[in-house]
């Protein structure tokens, strides 16, 4: 933060007569590291890195060199998982304890992730599984401590494949403090990420954003997505309602939430998904609230297909 700040402050002034002297502040001279740094840079605000410690990362990154990439992130993740503090056996967790261990499981998790990123040229590289189980690891002991904790289900499909989501629920404690919410369905948020993302990262683009505004949310992972890829050895589906349907169905099952009040998000590549997935379960409802749905909207439906 203060080397931004640094820099926004030392800026030349220009005049209506003069051009800029200065280009956006690049986190690497390599476009496609500086795009990467950003990603995670951008997750600081929910819990899923810390400012000062990307940019330290990004200063140890070679421009071009995927293994300098690879130390810096693995290293920093390592580092922050150091810090995480081990109580002492049957000690309860204090509040700030509690806050403190699950932000900095998030940031390793996060670390670990990004570690990988530009590894999958050498898709036998055992590094690659290495993380992603640290990232996993890690990422499950912070949701544990969420105030509600987060919760690791796999959906069932029709289709020949299963869909591992996390449904997160929102807090049962209304904005008053005095739980009138408790046992109310509330309104869901359905996350989906993009080609190369994981479903532990929408947590930190909108995830905690939801659940502190007092929505459930439910991430997950179809065909060609990480998880589903590497366990079930499934690419892209180009029919993504196959894999969003199956969530519906799944949150219907859940007094958590009000069945009238579900919406998708898609992230990335995930938001042509998320839009292409909802046009055809729309078009063609089974659950009441979707075929009510359906009746609201068939003009706007009808005129996007």
């Amino acid at each position: 933060m203060i080397i931004i700040l640094y820099y926004l402050l030392h800026q030349q002034p220009t005049t209506n007569n003069q051009q800029p002297t200065t280009t956006i502040l690049q986190l690497s001279p390599d476009p496609t590291f500086h795009f990467e740094l950003l990603r995670v840079l951008s997750h600081a605000r929910y819990s899923g890195s810390d400012i000062a410690e990307v940019l330290v990362a990004a200063s140890q990154i070679v421009p071009g060199d995927f293994r300098s990439w690879y130390r810096a992130f693995n290293n920093l993740a390592f580092r922050v998982q150091f810090q995480i503090p081990i109580p002492p056996p049957n000690h309860p967790l204090s509040q700030s304890q509690k806050i403190t261990i699950r932000d900095l499981n998030f940031h390793a998790s996060n670390y670990f992730r990004a570690a990988g990123f530009f590894l999958h040229g050498n898709p036998n590289d055992k590094r690659i599984a290495e993380l992603w189980e640290r990232q996993t690891a890690t990422f499950d002991a912070a949701i544990a401590l969420l105030p509600v904790p987060g919760k690791r289900v796999t959906i069932p499909s029709k289709h020949g494949f299963e869909i591992p989501a996390i449904f997160y629920a929102a807090s049962p404690i209304d904005e008053d403090g005095k739980g009138k919410g408790k046992g109310k369905g509330k309104p869901t948020i359905i996350l989906g990420n993009g080609y190369d993302g994981s479903q532990e990262e929408l947590l930190h683009v909108s995830g905690l954003a939801a659940l502190e505004r007092g929505f459930n949310v439910l991430t997950y992972e179809g065909p060609g997505q990480p998880s589903v890829r590497r366990s079930q050895n499934l690419g892209f589906i180009p029919d993504w309602e196959k894999v969003v349907s199956p969530c519906i169905d799944y949150l219907y099952t859940l007094p958590e939430v009000d069945k009238e009040r579900i919406a998708l998000f898609g992230y990335s590549m995930g938001g042509y998904l998320a839009a292409k997935a909802s046009l055809l379960i729309f078009k063609n409802p089974s659950p009441p609230g979707l075929t009510m749905g359906r009746k609201k909207n068939s003009t706007k439906l009808d005129a996007l297909s």
